[in-house]
């Protein structure tokens, strides 16, 4: 793979905003059902993240379900932040609040600007097969508001940034850039759409290659 120069908004920052937004995301879904009481109508029908939990039965087969008590979007706005849980509970803070209920900090705080987000999505499914056993994957996506450095640098990747950066596999289909890895933690992926900034992080995978990281990126 042909190796690009470094740049001054490097890649570590993309990822340091998606270990933010899931750690943030991860509380909030947590949380928020115990400090919020109040409900709204159930969610919309149509799809509002990219990969579904058809999409992986697809690719993986067995049972998958979508856990709606730990699902939701989390939109930000001039006027603040709205958490909405697909099991129809939803709440709204400022700012301030927002960043003093969760505590933003650490080490990657310098690259969490909601200012520069305009949505994040966070869908955990649980799936159940006898090739795949059991268990559960978590998929994270967020979508950078045009105009920002972040959007920028999104939708100017390439696959070879990938690979550089540390993945153990990139490729791409068209405007759709995508890579996987092995951690601590088990298989990842992360898919990138340069056509409009977003991205999808997949965690916990039973299993991945090049034809399944392939597949699952179509869907983006």
């Amino acid at each position: 793979y042909q190796q690009y120069p470094k740049r001054k908004f490097p890649v570590k920052a993309v990822i340091g905003t998606v270990i933010a937004v899931i750690v943030i995301i991860v509380v909030l879904l947590v949380v928020l059902p115990i400090f919020t009481k109040s409900s709204v109508s159930p969610t919309s029908t149509s799809k509002p993240y990219p990969i579904s939990a058809s999409d992986m039965a697809a690719v993986y087969g067995g049972s998958w379900t979508i856990l709606n008590n730990e699902s939701g979007t989390i939109t930000f706005s001039s006027s603040g932040v709205t958490i909405s849980l697909f099991n129809g509970i939803s709440a709204t803070m400022s700012y301030s609040e927002f960043y003093s209920e969760f505590n933003i900090s650490g080490p990657f705080s310098t690259y969490f600007n909601v200012s520069e987000l305009s949505e994040a999505i966070v869908v955990t499914f649980s799936y159940k097969g006898t090739s795949i056993g059991n268990g559960s994957v978590e998929e994270v996506v967020f979508m950078p508001k045009q105009g920002t450095s972040l959007y920028d640098l999104v939708t100017s990747l390439t696959d070879a940034n990938l690979y550089s950066s540390g993945a153990d596999y990139a490729g791409q289909q068209g405007n759709i850039i995508y890579g996987y890895k092995f951690t601590f933690s088990g298989y990842e992926e992360c898919i990138i759409n340069r056509a409009n900034g977003e991205v999808v992080l997949l965690f916990n995978l039973p299993n991945i290659n090049p034809t399944i990281a392939s597949q699952l990126a179509s869907y983006i």
